[in-house]
């Protein structure tokens, strides 16, 4: 009777771990505004130490955009703490 009412509770965990993923692909697919970028133009001229210059003659490194959105991320820690909670779970014989 424990194992049916076991196999009961765990139909609705995998059903939700699995919708979790679903959901998690699905947004990683959808075009957001995490990765637009606004639309501006770099001055012409910049005042730094040296004088004015164009922002064009500096050396600067450009800085990679994440690439994930910060929700596909947690969607990911989500379902992988769900995933580790069912499967190290006590049962009830291994307590007494």
């Amino acid at each position: 009777m424990r194992r049916r009412t076991k196999s009961l509770l765990m139909r609705p965990i995998v059903a939700i771990a699995f919708l979790l993923l679903s959901v998690g692909i699905l947004s990683c697919h959808m075009p957001g505004t995490a990765r637009a970028k606004p639309n501006l133009l770099p001055p012409t001229w910049v005042r730094t130490c040296d004088g004015w210059e164009r922002p064009g003659s500096w050396n600067a490194k450009t800085v990679a955009s994440p690439t994930l959105h910060p929700l596909v991320v947690a969607t990911g820690q989500s379902l992988v703490s769900i995933l580790a909670l069912i499967a190290f779970q006590r049962d009830e014989t291994q307590r007494r």
